[in-house]
């Protein structure tokens, strides 16, 4: 579509550089304000356009913060958009997008907190990643940052937690050398063959989906992913008839969570935003009630400060798993499986304390109307997407609601996502 030479003077909320040519603004990825480039127009729509930016142009003055990536596939893997980014400079920024996105939303101004630090590596507890044989060879695989459908090999993870990393070349080398077959995607929407890697309770369990091994290499399979160079604690993977099979290294294992089922990905800065939950200055603490708990963890949390808890999840076997780590750990909650919606149609309960923590879309209409209704003297809305709560806030902000205090986290480092925690009182 044609280069341009472009000087970024502006810096979007989805860390893209902004720039303008006749009067049309121009988003480039990897670029800072400040820096002068030659870019390659991508995509061009009647109000914008989108660019790669293809070499730096004279005079090129490099933005203070700006620092050499760590990760290989940076750039062409679409798991992150920050590692050109200090550290430092990511919290400023996303601490700016947070308040910018409340004024572009919300139409009002809000004030926060400095966005509360993590790890910048090694902090994902979780990643889910395709496996293809592009040349023979097993490999997992991220989307392509700029091309969805497009498949991108990787060995290697910086992001991901420690034992994550040791174990994907061990993975790769296995599935290998035990002649594993893999589904490919269909149209329907399956993904085909792909592993999901989850550190939980400082175990890591790994789940393989649409894969075949010859019964007579499933034992040495089992055998190399729990040698004494791996740090894998627990496999599953298809046995006949497509049910899956369960193996763990030494004692039994407590099972884990399932593969789709809400836990945050960051378990020190998911502890820092729950401290700061169960710590804010209610109004009341007699009852609470904990929607999309998942499985549960920040219920238990908050059965310190409150005399009721109850815990809301739709997923009935991630609900069924609340219910027994409440009982095992003696947390007196209640745990209900159903949606927010079919919960706020029956029960007639008034509560002096909601925490919500939606998915990634926000609360549904149904129920901000139902918050509205019950009128509880604190809301807490937790969200990974700034926009879905800044719509959320303001429209219950209208309903008798005041914001007493939003706090950032920094669930995803080197990526523009950003978790927070908006507290609002009636009154």
């Amino acid at each position: 579509m044609g280069e341009v030479n472009l000087l970024i003077d502006a810096i979007s909320t989805q860390a893209e550089g902004i720039g303008r040519v006749e009067g049309k603004a121009v988003f480039v990825p990897f670029t800072l304000p400040g820096e002068s480039w030659r870019v390659r127009v991508i995509e061009r729509k009647k109000n914008y356009e989108r660019a790669l930016p293809v070499e730096p142009q004279e005079p090129f003055l490099t933005h203070p913060a700006r620092v050499e990536p760590q990760c290989p596939y940076y750039g062409v893997c679409g798991g992150c958009h920050l590692q050109h980014v200090s550290y430092e400079q990511q919290l400023i920024f996303k601490r700016l997008w947070l308040i910018e996105t409340f004024r572009r939303i919300g139409r009002i101004d809000v004030d926060c907190g400095a966005v509360a630090p993590a790890a910048a590596w090694e902090y994902r507890n979780k990643i889910t990643l395709p496996l293809r044989r592009p040349e023979g060879r097993a490999v997992f695989a991220y989307h392509h940052i700029h091309l969805p459908n497009k498949l991108v090999g990787v060995d290697d993870c910086p992001i991901a937690h420690a034992k994550i990393r040791a174990a994907l070349p061990l993975c790769a080398e296995a599935l290998d050398d035990c002649q594993a077959e893999f589904t490919p995607p269909r149209e329907t929407g399956d993904r085909g063959a792909h592993a999901v890697f989850r550190v939980c309770g400082g175990s890591l369990y790994a789940s393989f989906y649409s894969i075949a091994i010859p019964d007579v290499l499933r034992n040495e399979f089992v055998s190399r992913l729990f040698s004494d160079s791996s740090p894998i604690d627990f496999i599953q993977f298809p046995a006949d008839g497509g049910s899956m099979k369960s193996y763990a290294r030494g004692a039994r294992l407590e099972t884990a969570p399932p593969d789709d089922a809400f836990l945050q990905v960051n378990d020190e800065v998911r502890d820092a935003l729950y401290d700061h939950v169960a710590g804010l200055p209610y109004q009341k603490t007699e009852s609470l009630l904990d929607g999309y708990a998942g499985v549960g963890v920040l219920s238990r949390r908050l059965t310190g400060r409150f005399s009721k808890v109850v815990g809301v999840e739709a997923d009935r076997s991630t609900s069924d798993m609340a219910r027994r780590e409440a009982e095992r750990s003696g947390a007196a909650v209640e745990t209900r499986a159903m949606t927010m919606e079919r919960f706020f149609s029956e029960t007639r309960d008034r509560f002096d304390a909601m925490v919500m923590n939606p998915p990634r879309a926000g609360l549904s209409q149904p129920v901000r109307d139902a918050l509205k209704r019950n009128g509880a003297a604190d809301l807490v809305m937790i969200s990974c997407h700034p926009a879905a709560m800044a719509r959320d806030a303001v429209e219950l902000m209208g309903a008798d609601y005041r914001l007493v205090s939003l706090q950032p986290f920094d669930m995803f480092p080197q990526t523009y996502h950003l978790e927070a925690a908006a507290h609002l009182q009636r009154g």
